[in-house]
């Protein structure tokens, strides 16, 4: 994937290696958000997921981008866990308090899906988000993703189970959706 223009002052662009400092500093400045994250949180953590990403991303099989703004690493948007016999992808994303409701994360996921279903040749894209996390549900439905379904008490939060609301994306609802597929 290549960089792409967000706004006037950010830019999503592959993240590497020499990202990885500024990632676990995002990371551990919104540790609270990033439920998904091991605890206590390592360097080790996010170089691991980094090179993950990179070889991921080597095999054609998924993108791990970073949301630039001004040059500061400010958040994440990535497709992942492609499988091949079926042609499908998931979508995840996130961004640092410090950055969100700008449409950052809106635009990055357009580009990050445009490549998916474009370069990748997708059949399909997942996104999963807590039903609780208002942000993530809006998001999805902007995008143009169809909820699928509700996976009842799925993940653990803090101490508690929470629903996973799973969304879902066609190939042929992608062409079809303008709103998805603009970047702007």
């Amino acid at each position: 994937m290549q960089t792409t223009r967000l706004s006037d002052t950010a830019e999503l662009r592959p993240l590497a290696l020499t990202d990885i400092d500024a990632l676990f500093a995002l990371a551990q400045d919104n540790l609270d958000r990033n439920y998904w994250l091991p605890r206590p949180l390592q360097r080790s953590d996010i170089e691991s997921r980094v090179t993950s990403g990179i070889e991921i991303v080597a095999k054609n099989e998924g993108v791990l981008a970073g949301i630039f703004d001004s040059g500061r690493l400010s958040g994440v948007a990535a497709v992942w866990r492609f499988v091949p016999e079926v042609r499908s992808i998931e979508i995840g994303y996130w961004i640092g308090r410090h950055a969100e409701g700008r449409g950052l994360v809106k635009r990055a996921c357009r580009a990050v899906m445009r490549h998916a279903f474009e370069t990748l040749n997708v059949h399909r894209m997942e996104l999963r988000c807590h039903a609780g996390n208002v942000r993530s549900v809006a998001l999805a439905e902007r995008l143009g993703f169809r909820r699928e379904g509700c996976l009842v008490r799925a993940e653990k939060l803090g101490d508690a189970w929470v629903d996973l609301l799973v969304y879902g994306m066609l190939e042929d609802e992608w062409r079809g959706c303008d709103s998805a597929r603009a970047i702007g």
